[in-house]
């Protein structure tokens, strides 16, 4: 495991240029990080980080400090901690993925499109309360469980259960507050339970597909 910093002058995730050791000033470490290692964007990182050709991997990923925008143009898998400043922004139409057990804070960044779990039942604890476009719950088919605790994700778009073989079950404290136009719907239906309390507080049209069963402990309108 190593920590990287962006550097001052990274061009993007999938640059080897754009990665030091020590702080965002230094030398080129010659490598992209790898799914074992933590990454940093601090107060001197290049304002600007496009991830696209390759899906980027990290074990964590904190931006505090920075001010900048990180572009997915493909997808973000992040195996633990995310922790996100306000003065960051999120861009395009890749996922970034919590994809292990770990906290996620990111109070007042809007995350575009949101993925949970990988397949293994893993525990995510939010430090603040999430406001995301787009969610959806892992992309592989297995039978596990995901509790997601604390605070409220406020979801303004679709949701999204795909990919299920035999079925899996989300649950935890924390209240899905749906405040947009939303889809909620599993591709395999009757084969997922959802069972976070939820809010629906929305002007918008909130449908759900033959594929949601609810069995949490509060459904408020």
């Amino acid at each position: 495991m190593a920590t990287y910093y962006f550097r001052n002058v990274g061009t993007a995730w999938n640059d080897t240029a754009s990665w030091a050791l020590l702080s965002s000033s230094g030398a080129s470490a010659g490598v992209i990080p790898t799914a074992a290692d933590a990454v940093i964007f601090d107060a001197g990182s290049a304002n600007a980080c496009p991830v696209s050709t390759t899906n980027g991997v990290c074990l964590s990923l904190t931006t505090t400090g920075w001010t900048g925008t990180i572009t997915l143009n493909v997808n973000l898998r992040v195996s633990g901690g995310i922790t996100l400043s306000s003065t960051t922004t999120l861009a395009g139409t890749g996922y970034l993925g919590a994809i292990a057990t770990g906290t996620i804070t990111a109070t007042g960044v809007t995350i575009p499109y949101l993925m949970v779990g990988s397949g293994v039942a893993m525990t995510l604890t939010l430090g603040g309360n999430l406001t995301v476009t787009k969610y959806q719950l892992a992309d592989v088919g297995t039978a596990v469980t995901y509790t997601i605790n604390a605070n409220t994700i406020n979801i303004s778009g679709d949701v999204i259960f795909q990919n299920y073989s035999t079925g899996a079950i989300q649950a935890g404290t924390t209240v899905f507050n749906f405040n947009g136009t939303t889809n909620i719907d599993s591709i395999i239906p009757n084969n997922f339970s959802f069972n976070n309390p939820i809010t629906i507080n929305t002007s918008g049209t909130i449908t759900f597909g033959s594929g949601f069963v609810f069995g949490g402990t509060a459904f408020t309108y």
